[in-house]
């Protein structure tokens, strides 16, 4: 792809698949801003074509015209049905969750947009066929946008942002209900380390007063020390474990 195609030829913002949650959630958010940009973009693009008789920069125009309509379409229709777009299987849960709840948000703004591309299509053909635009039109598109369009497409940011923070909320609930499960079952883990080391002490000492008959014993106690050490080193590591992971999701 050029430089020319990479400024007019825009994909799905790929965080949108990404399995880290925040990053999915600012591209849920960046798609409501780049189908604003590109709505204004489409716009301008008549306009140049309205009012120049060039016919080297009108050609360039309506390349770029179309091309701004294709990037366009792409993101208008994954935010119509994002179950059908392409790749939606590795859609990251949480962006398809929000989606499905602000789905009457994303109804409104899309019946907008629909309407103002098909507003921008039927410009576009006249003007390739040599026609002018009829008195008004370009305001009107305008209007419509902005009145229409760009209303329903804020208000879907905002119920994307508000659905996303609640998400991010619940996830930390959620965390730091299985940190307090996690730290009971470290807490057990280090009393059962505890009543380990007694027992294999106290058959450590029970070994010793047997001597040779109980050399044996002796070595199992040994084992067994070492495994209450083993165990309690693992139960330590554990809680940093879970420290780090609670760090990241308050981060997050």
């Amino acid at each position: 792809m050029s430089a020319y195609d990479a400024v007019f030829e825009v994909e799905l913002p790929p965080d949108l698949f990404s399995r880290d949650a925040s990053a999915a959630m600012r591209a849920a958010s960046v798609l409501i801003l780049l189908l604003r940009m590109y709505g204004l973009r489409a716009s301008t693009f008549l306009a140049v074509l309205a009012l120049s008789a060039d016919a080297a920069l009108r050609k360039s125009t309506f390349d770029g015209l179309d091309r701004t309509l294709g990037g366009y379409g792409r993101m208008y229709a994954f935010l119509r049905d994002p179950a059908d777009a392409a790749g939606a299987e590795a859609l990251n849960p949480v962006v398809r969750r929000v989606l499905e709840v602000v789905e009457a948000d994303r109804r409104d703004a899309c019946a907008a947009m629909a309407a103002f591309r098909g507003k921008i299509e039927a410009m576009n053909a006249d003007l390739r066929d040599g026609s002018t635009l009829p008195d008004g039109a370009f305001d009107a598109l305008h209007l419509y946008n902005y009145r229409e369009v760009h209303p329903r497409l804020v208000a879907l940011l905002g119920r994307i942002e508000e659905q996303s923070a609640a998400a991010r909320d619940g996830a930390v609930r959620d965390a730091e209900a299985a940190q307090a499960r996690a730290v009971g079952a470290k807490d057990r883990i280090e009393d059962i380390a505890r009543t380990v080391r007694l027992i294999s002490l106290n058959a450590r000492v029970e070994a010793a007063r047997a001597g040779d008959a109980g050399r044996a014993f002796g070595v199992i106690a040994e084992e067994i020390k070492s495994l209450s050490e083993q165990t309690a080193s693992a139960s330590a590591e554990m809680g940093e474990g879970i420290e780090a992971i609670m760090t990241h999701s308050r981060l997050a």
